[in-house]
């Protein structure tokens, strides 16, 4: 596991641009976890940050050596903003083949209610944060039916989610998803996200 003396350095080294989409960071962080008490086999008190890459699907761990709280909360708040800020680039057709996932549903509707708010309205997006969205728009769905391209047989969109308590990635399918629904589903977690201050909580 890698050490960074600062959270400075961490910061400058997962804000690079993305080896395969460079609008995007490197890495998301998917939870920040600190700790005030020093802890003796190591000798300083440790902040442990789960780190995310959606569309290689890696996840790593690495902790921050010394750092007070001040600058850990302006870490967490920057990475927050940026997440946000750049949740739209990660939505795109990046896998067009891909024709297998984890879970599949019918309707937007139920996969919210399985991976963003139960019917009792208890928001797990926490631990099921959203790194990549795969969806062909109407016009790129269009252009792969008459191709022969449509691997799915409808215009599906594919949520990657990452669970950061079990270090794992899950394709999570939506079949029949227009521009529309896609943006209503965009809308939705670009909502739930902004008020959830998941890097704080989420532990």
């Amino acid at each position: 596991m890698k050490v960074y003396e600062n959270v400075q350095d961490l910061y400058t080294e997962i804000t690079a641009p993305h080896q395969d989409i460079k609008e995007v960071d490197a890495w998301v962080v998917a939870n920040v976890l600190s700790s005030n008490k020093i802890a003796p086999a190591l000798g300083f008190a440790p902040t442990l940050v789960t780190l995310a890459d959606g569309f290689n699907r890696q996840s790593k761990e690495v902790i921050i050596k010394s750092s007070n709280d001040s600058h850990i909360n302006d870490f967490k708040r920057q990475c927050e903003q940026r997440y946000l800020d750049q949740f739209s680039k990660r939505i795109g057709l990046f896998h067009p083949t891909k024709n297998k996932g984890t879970a599949s549903y019918d309707t937007v509707d139920l996969f919210v209610k399985d991976w963003v708010t139960t019917p009792q309205g208890k928001d797990v997006i926490a631990y099921n944060l959203p790194v990549l969205v795969d969806h062909a728009d109407n016009l790129e769905y269009w252009t792969l039916s008459q191709k022969g391209g449509d691997v799915v047989g409808n215009q599906r969109l594919i949520v990657t989610v990452f669970q950061f308590r079990t270090s794992t990635f899950h394709d999570l399918f939506v079949f029949g998803v227009d521009d529309a629904e896609r943006s209503r589903l965009e809308l939705l977690y670009k909502s739930k996200l902004g008020l959830r201050p998941h890097l704080t909580n989420a532990s």
